[in-house]
């Protein structure tokens, strides 16, 4: 834990963050809380629990490297429950804080997802007083699914095999445990419809996220299966000696439904609806939280007993699976520590050097929002005339123009370009700008396990002298 949490401060410590990062801490700092309940997250598409965690300190005038003290306490809480409390052999316990998701994308980078660990992991050590303290479980679950639109649909799977698991038990409950299963399952019904209204889509909508609403069942389960092979190992034979072996343990210790529920229903949204390469996490923390849900305990007699070879083959698996994040991890952390991130920081420096605050900045590019945090007033011309709030509101209403002939017709005193392309990890040729010139160049790159997914770099443009 001790080295955990040093490796884990110094990678944060030269992380940069980027659009997502800076859109979250932004929303906090400024909207208020009934706008980050019921406005705005039917726009960013998920429950307003992150943002209204970051507004406790934002609203305060904390400084924005706070946004990464509290990701970096997430990350180490979810380390510390796995190394203290998981029923794994030491050498799992000890590895697994250093898996992919949970150090670096789930940890270093602070997205809402990093509760995701730490709350599901609360839920497996709750999960053997389930029946005896329902309403400890269901509280999680309820947290849970604030996190994201996947925590939910995992909180929902869990609780429904829960409730599943009830009826052999129902007649040996108390009167009062009864009441409060029936309380938790009431309440997660009446949370489903908040959140339907909380995320509804509206018609100005400028970012639906929708995927195909039409897959058939033959490239629904190719494209399943390759989402699980991306998010475990990025290889079919690895994922086959890692995770296919834990799959029979959990089938032999009857835990088989805890994993497959919540991961066929994120599997399903992220198939169909929206999914991105960094909703593969949420496929990892669902089966550690099964395979630790149905490990022997480590200090009393397991419920369903399981012969030793099984547990030894599980093990295997799950060595398999940490050996290949771990080296994720250090290919993503190493990239990190010596490049840019993103290169938000660096111009921010830039600007602020120059006085941008007092001068007509244009930006062309949504992502140039990462660089807003870094100020306190507004430093864009021309988005929001030039007000606060400074997040991107994902509305068609909003008031931007960022086309080169509008941003040019202004004559400001510096252009932000960004050169990502979405989905790329090839930046954006440079533009030619009339009457305009690159004065600075800030790269970045968002490096995720072993490769660049996208640019996340900054042309900065001024004007020709000879233009003025």
């Amino acid at each position: 834990m001790a080295v955990h949490g040093c490796l884990l401060v110094w990678v944060l410590a030269h992380h940069e963050p980027w659009f997502d990062e800076a859109q979250a801490w932004l929303l906090a700092r400024d909207a208020s809380v009934p706008e980050l309940l019921w406005k705005y997250p039917r726009y960013e598409g998920s429950p307003a629990l992150w943002n209204v965690l970051l507004a406790i300190p934002a609203k305060f005038g904390a400084p924005y490297v706070t946004l990464k003290m509290v990701a970096g306490v997430a990350a180490f809480v979810s380390a510390a429950l796995v190394v203290l409390r998981s029923p794994f052999p030491a050498p799992l316990r000890a590895a697994l804080p250093f898996s992919f998701w949970l150090f670096y994308q789930y940890g270093v980078v602070a997205r809402s997802y990093v509760l995701l660990a730490p709350l599901l992991f609360a839920v497996a050590i709750a999960w053997p007083g389930r029946a005896e303290k329902p309403v400890r479980l269901g509280v999680l679950l309820f947290l849970l699914a604030n996190v994201s639109f996947h925590g939910f649909l995992v909180a929902g799977g869990v609780l429904a095999v829960h409730i599943g698991g009830l009826r052999g038990r129902w007649p040996t409950l108390s009167t009062q445990q009864r009441r409060g299963h029936a309380s938790v399952a009431a309440g997660f019904a009446a949370l489903a419809v908040v959140l339907y209204w909380q995320l509804r889509t509206p018609v100005d909508a400028s970012f639906a996220g929708a995927g195909q609403l039409d897959l058939d069942v033959t490239s629904g389960a190719r494209e399943s299966a390759q989402l699980m092979s991306a998010a475990f190992t990025g290889s079919a034979w690895t994922l086959v000696l890692g995770v296919f072996p834990t799959l029979l343990y959990l089938a032999k210790a009857r835990a088989f439904v805890l994993w497959l529920v919540p991961t066929a229903t994120a599997l399903a949204f992220s198939v169909v609806r929206y999914g991105n390469v960094w909703h593969g996490g949420v496929l990892v923390v669902v089966w550690i939280f099964a395979l630790w849900c149905g490990w022997p305990p480590r200090e009393s007699t397991p419920r369903v007993r399981v012969p030793r070879g099984w547990t030894t083959m599980a093990t295997a698996g799950i060595g398999v699976v940490v050996l290949v994040q771990a080296s994720w991890t250090v290919r993503t952390a190493r990239f990190d520590l010596r490049e840019p991130y993103s290169g938000a920081a660096a111009t921010a420096a830039y600007l602020r050097d120059r006085g941008a605050i007092a001068s007509r900045v244009h930006t062309r590019s949504i992502e140039s929002t990462s660089v807003q945090p870094y100020f306190r007033t507004s430093i864009w011309d021309n988005y929001n005339d030039g007000r606060c709030p400074c997040f991107w509101w994902w509305s068609d209403r909003v008031g931007f123009d960022g086309s080169d002939v509008g941003i040019l017709s202004r004559d400001p005193d510096a252009i932000i370009y960004g050169d990502k392309a979405a989905g790329s990890p090839d930046p954006l040729p440079r533009p030619k700008l009339s009457g305009y010139h690159v004065d600075a160049y800030f790269r970045g790159a968002l490096f995720v396990k072993d490769r660049i997914l996208e640019q996340d770099g900054f042309w900065v443009f001024v004007p020709n002298v000879s233009s003025r």
